[in-house]
């Protein structure tokens, strides 16, 4: 079942096979528990083989407590770091409550 994040973001699930045919319609594709990289491979190399093209391609998998997120915004991407690391916290009491508290 898909939802909408809200009123100006419309999210759905596909009902068909993803090709090089139709992927280049798509702003985003979000490959969730894929097993078959290869194809994954794919789709990414033919979406950015088009320079035009903005599609973002990401891949999600989880397998056990190990999850992965892997992002291809393209080559025209911008990351701005401030170059300061993010504070570390660490957690070090998780109460058994029904609202657990940390």
């Amino acid at each position: 079942m898909c939802h909408r994040l809200n009123p100006k973001v419309y999210v759905d699930k596909l009902n068909i096979e993803l090709s090089e045919d139709n992927c280049l319609n798509y702003d985003i594709i979000i490959f969730c528990d894929i097993y078959d990289l290869g194809r994954v491979l794919t789709i990414d190399k033919f979406v950015r083989s088009h320079k035009q093209s903005k599609t973002v391609v990401m891949y999600a998998a989880q397998m056990g407590y190990f999850g992965l997120l892997i992002t291809d915004f393209g080559e025209d991407w911008e990351i701005f770091h401030s170059g300061h690391e993010s504070p570390k916290i660490s957690i070090q009491n998780i109460t058994n409550q029904e609202k657990g508290q940390v």
